[in-house]
């Protein structure tokens, strides 16, 4: 039976994906579960929807919100410019991350944590880099802040 496409829609760029891909494939020892993966486009803007979560089975992704470590955007355009495998620059760290598990913490309560795969992120746990909800990233709490619309 022939696996359905990968993103039919075309939510993801091309570029990004085949990166995936082939991220998927170079650490595929370190990634025991396979069946999903999550990808974000730091090229967009940070009020658009630029995480996805791309269900390797069924082929569907799922958009959704996501931040960047405010380190990143100095200016605070909404892009991430900057990216950092340093401790303490507060930066979003690019490449390849294998999921470490849940943890709670006691400022962002439930996350996942991750280990970086690639000399751009292998400090992904000595920097507790995490994936956690955020009030800040939702749109109907950004909007109750707009003030003299």
């Amino acid at each position: 039976m022939t696996p359905p496409p990968l993103d039919p829609r075309g939510h993801v760029r091309k570029e990004l994906m085949e990166r995936a891909m082939t991220a998927l494939d170079t650490h595929h020892r370190h990634l025991p579960l396979r069946d999903r993966m999550y990808l974000v486009d730091f090229q967009k803007f940070s009020g658009e929807e630029r995480l996805y979560e791309v269900d390797l089975v069924a082929g569907e992704v799922k958009v959704l919100r996501t931040c960047h470590g405010r380190g990143s955007d100095p200016a605070h355009t909404g892009f991430a410019q900057r990216f950092s495998n340093t401790p303490d620059s507060n930066m979003s760290s690019v490449g390849a991350y294998a999921t470490a598990g849940a943890n709670w913490g006691s400022q962002q309560g439930p996350n996942v944590l991750l280990d970086g795969l690639e000399y751009s992120n292998d400090k992904a746990r000595e920097r507790a880099i995490i994936i956690h909800g955020a009030d800040y990233a939702d749109p109907d709490f950004l909007a109750r802040l707009v003030v003299g619309v």
